[in-house]
């Protein structure tokens, strides 16, 4: 875009020598920015371990199939936690990305079903700020008690604990 710009403003007597340094400058001005480095994190099971661990679940997983449908285990829940993405690469890898919920950065509301309905609802992010501050509520913080700990100590169990 800044090339664009620099090209449709240029005035005609600008040289060549300054269009190639105005370029330049344009060039060096567009570096991506460096992003955190995440080792890759492999995990391996020893094949006698993975079969027996194949034979342990399927026997405990009763799963009815279609016609001409194979179920086969590829990887046990002590090898793939938290997943929110998966690909898999032309020689058959298989790579995941976890995402774990943090102590307290988020409510987790999977244990007040009355609360599903409208946590679905949610267009944006201030309509579940909403939510949350009109049901952590500090005038109900005798009700919240049970759910929400005072995690920052002020003495009420209310919205504010989650941030």
């Amino acid at each position: 875009m800044q090339l664009y710009y620099l090209f449709m403003n240029m005035k005609s007597n600008f040289s060549f020598i300054q269009a190639l340094i105005a370029i330049g400058i344009a060039l060096t001005s567009c570096q991506a920015p460096s992003l955190p480095k995440y080792p890759l994190q492999i995990k391996e099971i020893d094949a006698p371990s993975s079969v027996e661990t194949a034979k342990k679940i399927r026997s405990e997983v009763s799963v009815e199939l279609a016609e001409n449908l194979e179920l086969t285990l590829w990887a046990s829940d002590s090898l793939i936690t938290d997943p929110v993405a998966i690909s898999v690469d032309p020689q058959g890898g298989i790579y995941y990305n976890n995402g774990t919920r943090l102590e307290n950065s988020e409510f987790d509301i999977r244990g007040h079903r009355d609360w599903m309905t409208q946590s679905i609802s949610f267009q944006t992010v201030e309509d579940r700020r909403a939510f949350l501050r009109e049901t952590f509520a500090p005038e109900k913080s005798a009700e919240n008690q049970d759910i929400l700990e005072d995690l920052n100590q002020d003495g009420s169990h209310d919205w504010k604990d989650l941030t």
